[in-house]
């Protein structure tokens, strides 16, 4: 998401709080997500969906480099796997319905990274 995006869940509605509009192709794609997404916001803290996301955040943001390109991000284990149609390119796991690149945890994760590279 945009630098500074913060979601907050309100009944079965997600609001973003950005200081930008947001693009529209952004917003598109979390509209056709919004199921995903509301899951994740609703895991409580702790929780092991929670957990997992935290490891992959810090996996993911070791691999960002200063300075230079953020590569994009991938798991020890899915480290040299061949790509393959329905698997997340970051952790090699079974995409959802409608997901092309990232499964909703690697997606949450990566948010996470890169927004904790925007701290002093």
């Amino acid at each position: 998401l945009v630098s500074g995006t913060l979601p907050t869940l309100s009944c079965d509605r997600i609001r973003l709080t950005a200081p930008e509009p947001l693009p529209p192709g952004l917003v598109e794609t979390l509209r056709e997500r919004k199921g995903e997404i509301l899951a994740l916001l609703r895991e409580p803290p702790g929780s092991s969906a929670g957990e997992e996301v935290r490891r992959r955040a810090a996996i993911f943001r070791a691999q960002v480099s200063e300075p230079g390109p953020i590569p994009f991000f991938h798991l020890p284990e899915a480290r040299g796997r061949e790509v393959r149609e329905g698997e997340c390119l970051s952790c090699a796991g079974p995409l959802p319905e409608g997901s092309r690149w990232r499964c909703p945890l690697c997606l949450a994760a990566a948010q996470i990274a890169l927004r904790a590279g925007d701290s002093p």
